[in-house]
């Protein structure tokens, strides 16, 4: 089943509107992982530093709750950002191709600049503490989980969803992007993390 709409012609500001609002989406989806994974990782390190689980994750206990409290500041952060953004908007008015082409975009270059976050973060990182390696590791695991898995495959199977079934309008494709974009970052930082 099609829609029988008749496609929309874009002008240069349009288009512009368009790529700015899927940019947008890419980002919050990114920054929804990422803060979802440092909210976890923070657990984890918080019931390592209260002698729960034993992961010795740092030295001493202080260390642990510190670094914990700043994992989970910053995993909030990045759910409080992701928040604000335009996860709904007006997908509908564009045609969907358009909008499946400037959402590969969007997730290519949202993902490209996690990988050079996590490059330009590894080194500070590793001197202050170690817990925070594992925080580099969710930026780079989310980055390539966008451009190893949302691109080539939820991003076209979004764009299908959409032009077969005209009622999943309301949302689903971006629930799609989003479960898969955090199924493959935790497959990819659960294989980093393996001894």
């Amino acid at each position: 089943m099609t829609t029988s709409r008749e496609p929309v012609t874009l002008g240069w500001w349009q288009t512009v509107q368009m790529f700015g609002r899927q940019l947008g989406l890419a980002g919050d989806l990114y920054l929804s992982v990422v803060g979802a994974g440092l909210l976890s990782l923070s657990l984890v390190v918080f019931l390592d530093g209260f002698g729960i689980i034993q992961k010795e994750l740092a030295e001493g206990t202080g260390t642990t709750l510190g670094v914990g409290l700043v994992l989970a500041v910053l995993g909030l952060f990045a759910l409080g950002i992701a928040s604000e953004g335009p996860l709904t908007g007006m997908a509908y008015a564009y045609p969907e191709l358009h909008l499946a082409a400037s959402r590969a975009i969007g997730v290519a270059i949202v993902s490209v600049l996690g990988l050079v976050a996590a490059s330009i973060l590894e080194p500070a990182a590793a001197r202050v503490a170690p817990p925070l390696d594992l925080a580099v590791v969710v930026l780079r695991g989310a980055a390539f989980g966008g451009l190893v898995f949302v691109l080539p495959v939820a991003v076209p199977a979004a764009w299908w969803l959409r032009r077969e079934f005209p009622l999943v309008r309301v949302g689903w494709d971006r629930l799609l992007l989003l479960a898969a974009w955090i199924a493959t970052t935790w497959v990819v930082v659960g294989s980093s993390l393996r001894p």
